[in-house]
């Protein structure tokens, strides 16, 4: 028998023992709209950082805030967040000078760079689609 979310007690044991949690399934299914058996087997991220990575973070010139940003803030892959140096400050800021004078803000270049891991001359020339920023702005606006 299923609950008011459609999970069946067998999905919630394969879930447990993918080591998902039963509120992750399902704010995964109901909240994200996720299907079941992306839900039940895609493991959660490991978002605890061990002491032995930052050192290694750190060895490679790497902030332990940095490090932890890229991780649970872009997604990226522990060995990448790493072993990917810093970008030039200087050569960051004169792209999102370029970005900011094609109309791109500073916030959707940064995103563009670091969260899309787009190249600094992509990120600060390409476009920004506006087709559908109505729809974004109206489903904001209904969801709160």
């Amino acid at each position: 028998m299923a609950d008011k979310y459609g999970i069946t007690l067998q999905e919630r044991i394969i879930a447990e023992k993918n080591g998902i949690s039963y509120m992750t399934l399902r704010r995964r299914i109901a909240n994200y709209g996720w299907d079941k058996e992306k839900a039940i087997t895609k493991k959660p991220l490991e978002r605890k950082i061990s002491k032995e990575e930052y050192r290694r973070a750190e060895e490679n010139g790497i902030k332990k805030e940095v490090f932890r940003q890229r991780i649970v803030s872009f997604g990226w892959d522990r060995e990448k967040a790493i072993n990917t140096p810093l970008q030039h400050d200087r050569t960051v800021k004169r792209f999102m000078e370029q970005a900011v004078k094609n109309g791109i803000s500073k916030h959707t270049f940064r995103n563009r760079v670091y969260g899309l891991n787009w190249s600094l001359e992509k990120a600060s020339t390409e476009p920004v689609n506006k087709k559908y920023r109505g729809v974004k702005a109206w489903i904001v606006k209904r969801l709160y």
